[in-house]
């Protein structure tokens, strides 16, 4: 937040460029100068949306997620598509999100039945970067992903969790890279 009161934001076309999709500019907007207020209106323009593309590349390959997050769930965007993925009924009691549903069907369902031989399976570590929050919801995700859970209350810690889950991937054959769409 600027002293004016106003907010920074982040700029679309700085932090997205997938491959078949284009960003929109509105009038009067300078580019990727993600403080001008006139790149407020700024979107992206998917028709049809961006196809994601799997940084799976090789069979049995090792496949990290690495969630970052103040640990706690605010909302429940996609509860729906998870049950039809997984064939699971949730939420649930214990798990009030299905976060934990798609993170146990992620480490434990080859997620390219068709298009490689063997189990290609995702590992899911969570990292709590918050002070005051509940970590329960993290280690759940974790526990499920056969991940582990990180505790970082400073950026020194933050920096520790990060070097801890590349020392456990280069333990085992590995793939780390960013999603992306094409």
């Amino acid at each position: 937040t600027y002293s004016s009161g106003a907010t920074k934001r982040t700029s679309i076309a700085a932090s997205y460029s997938p491959l078949d999709a284009s960003v929109v500019l509105p009038s009067g907007c300078p580019g990727r100068d993600s403080n001008d207020k006139d790149c407020s209106g700024e979107y992206i323009n998917a028709s049809p949306l961006p196809k994601y593309v799997t940084p799976i590349v090789n069979s049995c390959q090792n496949t990290y997620v690495v969630l970052l997050s103040d640990g706690d769930p605010n909302s429940m965007v996609g509860e729906s598509r998870i049950r039809t993925l997984t064939g699971a009924s949730c939420p649930d009691g214990n798990d009030t999100t299905c976060g934990s549903t798609l993170a146990r069907y992620m480490n434990t369902t080859d997620l390219l039945p068709t298009t490689l031989p063997g189990d290609q399976t995702v590992i899911l570590h969570t990292i709590k970067f918050a002070d005051s929050s509940d970590p329960s919801y993290l280690k759940a995700l974790a526990s499920a992903g056969g991940g582990n859970f990180y505790d970082a209350t400073s950026a020194d810690k933050l920096l520790d969790a990060f070097n801890a889950v590349v020392k456990a991937a280069v333990t085992k054959p590995q793939t780390f890279a960013a999603p992306s769409v094409a």
